[in-house]
Formats: structure tokens, C-alpha cells, sequence
């Protein structure tokens, strides 16, 4: 090893991506020691949260500053840190690491990602001093993205101050006066002459383009959002909460350049019997106008339903991304995915035993477009459904079977990944009743991978890739104590490729040959 230029070994290192692979490099000699260093200090986020560890890393940042300082990409920070829970159970306070602080922050040259964390700034000298980092995070030249959250509006009008071309900005806080934004406020807040060209990605905490929505709550006219200024350049659009009409010829025109992501959570604050109204306005607002809408969109994530539904997107799609819907709730998925079906689909479920729930979304349409699925189906003994007796009841024969029976017309299906979760919680007022067997049979160490895969790729034939994940947690809890016990943790993952098989005619009557494979974590 040691007769290997360290040179060499440096480049091997950026094809690394495991952290434990670079700890071991790390402690492999001491010339690989800095090698090892500047792979942490580039890939990883530097996070600041303490006055303990702004002292740490700043003494080991300027033990070898020429050395260390260049790597730093990014930067996590908090300006109040009573909420980091020190050992004496006393606020900290910051003191005198403002300028250890800043001393970072200009010292880092190359230093691109910032995301800040505000808490309560209230106090005598607190807002003031936190305000000094702030305006020296704005003159970064170097800055390409940043994400505020918490609870002080004064830091975000700091905002427009920012003179690097960012490509990246994320608001997790309020807006003054109310708790959201809306795109008068977002301009406000934003220099928009100076970002708007090259800003790509914005992410929003709650946000509403319901012009009447934002008359009726901050009591003022607004210009109409259709002749705002645009984001021409911004291509995803991630919001936590579309409060109120979710209405589509405004996002349009906001964001005309939009084509990787999309993700707009839930519907907040909008009545189900508008859901069709509103649904309907969308569409038409598509087909008057083609030259204004979306051409396409790689990925769209809601973590709702509905929100897919009264979208009504019209445009290509490659991937969806459904995060754990209301089961009551589900038809609207299906319904969107029948008008709109697409090649990769990604569906996180809360499991409901006799439900036949996956077969409703896997339609008929949908199976003649779909060749990426990633299912993630978790049982819980504490959701709150009421189905105590057929969980209880269940099996890991019964439970494949439903997925089988969903799964089978899939005959485009080149790609299959199915995560399976126990989330067992005993001694609690909401645990219940649960299948021992079922969860017997799904640990890591009893599962039969094996056989699961080939009843799994036996019925689709253009299968080429196929991988398996058991996990769980079973956690038992004190009534005296508020703090719980992992009891049993396991997470055991298989995968395979599927072997071209013979044309017979009948899939089912050629049995698939599965070779391993290893999965690649990042």
C-alpha cells in the first residue's frame, strides 16, 4: 500500500461512496490520513450546532488551513442552540463563537451550501449578533445554495443581499405576516433580478397560489399572479403544503421551465366537494393553453392522494412518487393513474390485510406503461385501523398472495423492488393485537428470500431485475417511562437479475433463474 502514490490513492478515494470504506482508508496509515479528510470535508455536510462543535471543527480546520479549507462544500448552522439541550440542562449561548463561526465561513473558499437553522432570536443581543453571520453568509461568492428554516423573518429579508448566483434556495419559515408564502411575498423576500436566472431548484414549507386565499387572510389586493414576474430557470418545485386551490395555470406560469420535480405534499385547507371543480379547471386550463403547460416532468412526489388527483397533470411523466396516502383516500390515486399511467411508479402504503387495496392501483392501464415498481409496505399493530382481527390473522403466505395477485399483469415489468416493514410497538395505549407468525416468518434471518423471488419473477416474463428488503423494529415501552426500548432491529436485503428465459409461450411454464447480485448503497 505505502508504495502506491498517495496521488493515486487520493483519485481511487473519489469513487468511494461508503463512509465506512473511508474510515477504514483513514486509519490504514498516516499519509492516507488527509486523503481521507478531504473526502469528509467535500461530501459531507459539515454540521455546526453547538458552541462545542464550532470550537472542534475550528480548531481543526486551522491546524491545517491550506490543506482543509479548500474541501468544505457544505455548511449546516444554527443560530440559537438553547434548543441542542447542553449536559448542564442550561441554554447555551453562543459568547464568543461568532467569530469562530465566521472565521469558517470566510476562511472556506470554496464553500457552496449553506443550511441555516433560526430558533427563538428574540433575546437582547441574540438577533443582532446572529445577523452578523447572516450578512457574511450573503457574501459568499461561492454560495450556490442555501435553505433557511425556523421562526425569524428577519433573517430571510437578509436574503436579498445574496450576491452569488444561486442555484438552490429552500424557506422552511414563516412569512410576515402570516405563517405562508405566496409569490408577492416569495419576490419580496427574494432578489429576483439578481437569482432569477439561474435559480433551478426552490423549496417551499407552505405556499398558496389561490389569489382569493391570500386577499382573504392578509386583508390586502394582490397583483394577479399571471402577470408576475416568472422563475424561467427554476426546473423543480418542492412544497411541503399547497394551501388551498392547488390551481395549475399559476404554477405554470410561475415556474414555465419546470421538467425534473415536482412535489407538492398535501392538499391543506380545501374542501373534498371542491376536488373535482378544481380538478376540472386544471385540465382545462391544459388543453386551452398546450403552450403554456409543462411539457414534461421527470419526477412527481406527493405525499397525498388527492393532491395527484386535482392536479390533473396531462404532461409525460417518467416517475411517481405516492408517500403513504390515506387508505380512504386511494381512489384518487388510481383514477390519476389511470388517465395519466407512467413507466416507473413508487408506492409507500401503510398494509391493510384483505383490502385488496394494491390491486385497485395497479390497473390495467397502468400495466401497459410500467416497468420500474418500488413497493414499501409497512405493518404496524399501531395505525389506528380497524382490521385487529384479520392482522392478527394474517401470514406471510396471505400477505405474498396479495401482492401476487396485484403484481401479476405487470408484463411490462423489467424492474421490481418490494421493502417490506414490521413496526411492532408493545405497552402502549395504542398498540394492538399482531401476528407473531407473520412476523416470525419476516425476519431476516428465518426469510425465505429465495423462494419469495421466484414466485415473484416466476408469473412476469420481461422481469430482468428483482430485489427484496425485511426489516423491522419491535420496540417495548415502560408505562413508568416515557422513553421506549428497542427490543429487536433487523434489515436484511436480497437482490437478483433475472436470466433471460426461453420462450415457451407461458411465462408461468419456464421457471426463472436468479442470479445474485449486490445492491449499491449511497
Amino acid at each position: 500500500m505505502t508504495t502506491l502514490n498517495v496521488d493515486v490513492l487520493a483519485t481511487v478515494c473519489e469513487f468511494l461512496i461508503d463512509l465506512p470504506d473511508i474510515l477504514s482508508i483513514a486509519l490504514t496509515c498516516s499519509s492516507l490520513r488527509p486523503v481521507a479528510d478531504r473526502w469528509l470535508l467535500s461530501s459531507r455536510t459539515i454540521n455546526l450546532e453547538t458552541k462545542e462543535s464550532i470550537r472542534k471543527f475550528h480548531s481543526f480546520l486551522f491546524a491545517s488551513p491550506h490543506s482543509r479549507t479548500p474541501h468544505v462544500r457544505a455548511v449546516g448552522l444554527t443560530l440559537d442552540l438553547s434548543h441542542s439541550r447542553p449536559s448542564s440542562g442550561l441554554p447555551e449561548q453562543m459568547d464568543g463563537d461568532f467569530s469562530l463561526l465566521i472565521d469558517i465561513l470566510t476562511s472556506c473558499p470554496r464553500l457552496e451550501h449553506i443550511k441555516l437553522f433560526c430558533g427563538n432570536l428574540s433575546s437582547e443581543g441574540k438577533l443582532e449578533d446572529s445577523l452578523v453571520v447572516v450578512n457574511t453568509i450573503v457574501a459568499i461568492p461561492s454560495l450556490r445554495s442555501i435553505h433557511v428554516s425556523g421562526m425569524t423573518k428577519e433573517v430571510v429579508t437578509v436574503l436579498r443581499e445574496v450576491r452569488a448566483p444561486l442555484q438552490m434556495v429552500g424557506l422552511y419559515c414563516v412569512n410576515d405576516p402570516g405563517d405562508y408564502w405566496y409569490p408577492a411575498a416569495l419576490q419580496n423576500a427574494l432578489n429576483l433580478t439578481r437569482i432569477a436566472p439561474t435559480l433551478e431548484n426552490l423549496e417551499l414549507s407552505f405556499f398558496t397560489v389561490d389569489e382569493e386565499e391570500n386577499q382573504a387572510v392578509f386583508n390586502t389586493s394582490t397583483p394577479s399572479i399571471l402577470n408576475m414576474a416568472q422563475y424561467p430557470a427554476v426546473r423543480s418545485l418542492a412544497v411541503q403544503c399547497l394551501v388551498r386551490q392547488p390551481r395549475l395555470d399559476r404554477l405554470q406560469h410561475l415556474f414555465p421551465a419546470l421538467d425534473d420535480t415536482l412535489s407538492l405534499g398535501k392538499v391543506y385547507w380545501l374542501h373534498e366537494d371542491s376536488y373535482a371543480r378544481v380538478r376540472a379547471e386544471n385540465l382545462r386550463a391544459q388543453r386551452d393553453a398546450p403552450s403554456r403547460s409543462w411539457k414534461k416532468l421527470d419526477r412527481v412526489r406527493m405525499d397525498d392522494a388527492p393532491m395527484f388527483y386535482i392536479l390533473g397533470l396531462m404532461c409525460p411523466i417518467r416517475m411517481i412518487s405516492l408517500e403513504y396516502p390515506k387508505y380512504t383516500k386511494l381512489h384518487y390515486a388510481r383514477d390519476a393513474l389511470r388517465e395519466n399511467p407512467v413507466p416507473q411508479l413508487r408506492l409507500s402504503l401503510m398494509f391493510r390485510p384483505q383490502t385488496r387495496m394494491l390491486d385497485d392501483l395497479l390497473s390495467p392501464e397502468l400495466a401497459r406503461t410500467l416497468t420500474h415498481l418500488m413497493l414499501c409496505l409497512v405493518c404496524s399493530n399501531g395505525t389506528g385501523q380497524r382490521q385487529e382481527e384479520a392482522f392478527v390473522q394474517l401470514q406471510w403466505d396471505e400477505f405474498l398472495g396479495e401482492i401476487l395477485s396485484a403484481v401479476q399483469h405487470l408484463h411490462k415489468l423489467t424492474h421490481l423492488r418490494i421493502v417490506v416493514y414490521a413496526a411492532i410497538s408493545l405497552g402502549t395505549p395504542w398498540s394492538g393485537p399482531y401476528s407473531e407468525g407473520l412476523i416470525d416468518a419476516m425476519r431476516g434471518s428465518a426469510f425465505d428470500f429465495k423462494g419469495t423471488a421466484a414466485a415473484l419473477a416466476r408469473p412476469l416474463p420481461s422481469l430482468q431485475f428483482l430485489a427484496l428488503t425485511m426489516s423491522g423494529c419491535l420496540t417495548c415501552h415502560d408505562p413508568s417511562d416515557s422513553d421506549r426500548e428497542v427490543h429487536e432491529r433487523w434489515n436484511v436485503t436480497e437482490a437478483w437479475r433475472v436470466a433471460a428465459r426461453p420462450s415457451t409461450g407461458v411465462a408461468q411454464d419456464s421457471e426463472p433463474v436468479l442470479v445474485a447480485r449486490s445492491l449499491r448503497r449511497s
